[in-house]
């Protein structure tokens, strides 16, 4: 018999209709793992993220609606009528927002779905979001504290995020995360008991991807990067290391980058791509390079790995954590180490082979498999 037989299981939908993200990515992991836990594992959704929950699509709501739904202090928590198990409280992911950004509030569920075996529901959060639903178990995701460890690097505001993590954690049953690094940071940064953050980890596994390669690309014949342009992202030093590298093999950046086009002729800077193309992007690269200054996770880095492909990456924090002996390490601030670990990859095949086959058996300890346990071992501490 399941230990989450008796309770309601559910989650955030928030996200799910935002595909594209690494947070977008985990919330789809974690939904595959509650419903491989208990089929009918629930959506908490709303009139934003629930056109295809709701039969009527979105509603429109008046002014008066909206002001009536910000001051209420508890809006209702009720079983969706469309047949999917959804969960719905109107408009509640903008009101939630806005009554953060106005008064540094949670704003609290009212659930009327009841309780049948005298154990409480439980709700997990796939991010820090500043609601909860009162009397229920509520599990919040911090994927990490980068905004306050280091503001310098992301365009988030950090004390506003601060703030944020200190109502979510005051009211949290029990806080996630995705590595033992974000894990040790989130534990120094708030003080927040250690006992009460858990590192479940996340998801991988082979991505699909068929798609022609774009721009004549030839097979193993380019280095990628593949993510946003945000400083910790470190591509400033990932261009100016492939400059001083010498190498004439191209450099494909993935993403918002137009402004490297003009540093060197072998740069080729493709805007944000189907999920299809990026997979096969990634499975064909001579080598995947991502010595980022500072990350939660690093799903790049377990992407092209679980593909069988090598990685360069940073030799410190979550990213040499992920990695382990199964990609080539460097100093993510120096730039003539980044040029260097280029030129081994580019002309020791035998290295390169090694990274390929070793990166694979890295990752195999993430599968979502082994993720759902690590999800259900954490539930059943709270509903057993």
């Amino acid at each position: 018999m399941s230990i989450l037989k008796g309770i309601k299981l559910a989650m955030d939908g928030r996200i799910l209709g935002r595909p594209g993200s690494g947070i977008a990515t985990y919330a789809a992991q974690l939904r595959e793992a509650q419903l491989s836990l208990q089929p009918d594992a629930s959506l908490i959704v709303d009139d934003d993220c629930a056109m295809h929950f709701r039969p009527d699509g979105i509603i429109a709501m008046s002014k008066r609606s909206w002001t009536a739904r910000f001051c209420n202090g508890q809006p209702a928590l009720r079983q969706s009528n469309n047949g999917r198990n959804g969960l719905y409280a109107p408009d509640v992911y903008r009101l939630a927002a806005a009554r953060f950004r106005r008064h540094f509030r949670m704003t609290c569920l009212r659930p009327t779905v009841a309780e049948t075996s005298g154990r409480r529901h439980l709700v997990h959060w796939s991010l820090p979001l500043p609601v909860r639903v009162d009397g229920w178990v509520n599990i919040y995701t911090v994927h990490d504290v980068i905004p306050i460890t280091h503001p310098e690097l992301t365009p988030m505001d950090a004390e506003r995020h601060g703030k944020l993590l200190d109502i979510v954690m005051r009211q949290a049953d029990h806080i996630v995360t995705v590595s033992d690094h974000a894990r040790h940071e989130i534990i120094r940064v708030t003080g927040y008991p250690a006992d009460r953050v858990t590192n479940c980890g996340v998801a991988i596994r082979p991505a699909e991807g068929g798609a022609p390669l774009p721009l004549d690309l030839r097979q193993k014949g380019y280095f990628l990067y593949v993510g946003s342009g945000e400083k910790r992202k470190n591509l400033d030093r990932i261009v100016k290391a492939y400059s001083v590298s010498g190498l004439d093999v191209p450099l494909v950046l993935v993403g918002d980058h137009h402004q490297y086009i003009d540093r060197n002729p072998n740069i080729f800077c493709l805007p944000h791509q189907p999920a299809v193309v990026i997979n096969s992007l990634i499975r064909h690269a001579l080598a995947l390079v991502f010595p980022s200054l500072v990350e939660g996770f690093g799903l790049p880095v377990a992407e092209a790995m679980v593909a069988g492909t090598a990685v360069l990456t940073a030799d410190q924090g979550a990213l040499a954590e992920v990695a382990g002996q199964a990609a080539l390490l460097v100093d993510p601030e120096d730039v003539d180490a980044i040029a260097n670990g280029l030129r081994r990859l580019f002309f020791d095949e035998a290295l390169r082979q090694h990274y390929e086959q070793a990166g694979p058996l890295q990752v195999s300890k993430f599968s979502q498999a082994s993720f759902a346990k690590r999800i259900e071992t954490l539930y059943a501490a709270f509903v057993c």
